[in-house]
């Protein structure tokens, strides 16, 4: 009978419902895999933290409420343990933006191409440890901290074959 889709901020309901696969006068069995559908159907865009449906009877048919949660908008993205202008470059590099979602896949995308970076310039016992902290002035909003500990250069300071007879 009527579809409402509720608790987003910055995404558009309608918008929401329309992508869900819902709509006003489907014929649907409660519980049925079309609502499970529909669920795993909002999840799959990673925009959310959480998703339910609630169904609320009213003679033959039904009022459905989708309650989402959005997921966290990052607010800055921040690094410690390096300087000024190697923080630029990454910034550049992973091209991190204000605003977009905060997810686990970000976190764990960036900390490795921040690794491979650092790999690549010789740091190979490089940790990097993301830190997540509320932004205090925006609501639903984060700032993301990298630390970072380069420690020291690996250098190779001899090479030894064995087995060589041949060559000198």
């Amino acid at each position: 009978r009527h579809i409402n889709a509720s608790g987003i901020k910055y995404l558009d309901p309608d918008l929401q419902i329309n992508s869900s696969g819902l709509a006003v006068g489907d014929e649907i069995m409660l519980p049925s895999k079309y609502l499970s559908q529909a669920v795993a159907r909002l999840w799959s865009k990673q925009y959310f933290s959480d998703v339910k449906l609630l169904a609320t009877p009213v003679g033959d048919s039904v009022d459905l409420d989708i309650i989402l949660t959005e997921r966290p908008r990052v607010y800055r993205w921040l690094f410690e343990g390096i300087g000024k202008s190697a923080s630029q470059t990454l910034t550049e590099d992973l091209k991190l933006k204000r605003g977009s979602e905060l997810s686990d896949y970000a976190i764990e995308k960036n900390v490795y191409l921040i690794r491979k970076h650092y790999i690549e310039k010789g740091y190979r016992n490089v940790t990097v440890t993301p830190r997540i902290e509320n932004d205090s002035v925006i609501q639903n909003a984060v700032n993301v901290t990298f630390v970072i500990s380069k420690n020291e250069k690996v250098r190779i300071g001899e090479l030894d074959f064995e087995g060589n007879e041949v060559f000198s």
